[in-house]
């Protein structure tokens, strides 16, 4: 009888190493799958599943982190806004000036036919414009050439690069560019443009060159 006792006992406790050694095992298949310590040693269990077995989280390098944060969509403009107006010289498009053949002009916002706009202005080299007028406000900037201007050809000035030529509506004037070099300039006008001639004697319609 106390032998059978001591087979038993030794069965159950062989039975229950075994069932302990099943649950180690388990654990260790587990955390080989995919469920990593975290910084703190303990197992991530926020770990991705994909087919039944974990994956841990993709790390992105310092360069794709900058990028992803870098890539954000453009913000959309609001009702109202004003776009900003970046032109290049070589995206100009030129039309003949039809009150003055030979100068041309390139709109770049407005509309000179109708109201305020801004443009660009080429008047070729040698280029005289007798006494006229504007109905509106015209303020030139030069870029290139000498431009000139006055009341008449007596007083009239000279403009180089980097000059500003402010023009009063209905200031009678003549104007144009000296031989040499083709002039160039931008130019704000607060209504639409006209050349309304105005007469006079020969001295003051031209000045000398």
């Amino acid at each position: 009888m106390l032998a059978a006792v001591i087979l038993s006992t030794a069965a159950f406790a062989g039975e229950a190493r075994t069932i302990n050694s099943l649950a180690e095992s388990g654990s260790r298949d587990h955390a080989g799958a995919g469920c990593e310590p975290g910084h703190d040693g303990q197992l991530d269990h926020t770990a991705r599943v994909s087919n039944g077995v974990a994956l841990p989280e993709p790390q992105m390098s310092p360069e794709t982190q900058k990028a992803k944060r870098q890539s954000k969509p453009p913000v959309a403009l609001k009702e109202g806004d004003k776009a900003p107006l970046m032109v290049s010289f070589m995206e100009l498009k030129w039309i003949e000036l039809p009150e003055r053949k030979g100068m041309q002009f390139a709109t770049l916002s407005g509309d000179p036919k109708n109201g305020a706009y801004t443009q660009m202005r080429k008047v070729p080299a040698g280029t005289d414009n007798p006494l006229h007028a504007h109905s509106s406000e015209i303020k030139n900037v030069i870029i290139s050439g000498i431009w000139y201007t006055g009341t008449n050809a007596a007083s009239a000035r000279d403009f180089g690069p980097g000059s500003i030529v402010m023009m009063p509506a209905n200031w009678v004037h003549v104007s144009g560019c000296r031989p040499g070099s083709d002039c160039l300039f931008y130019q704000e006008g607060k209504g639409k443009f006209d050349f309304k001639p105005v007469a006079a004697e020969a001295s003051d319609a031209k000045p000398s060159n």
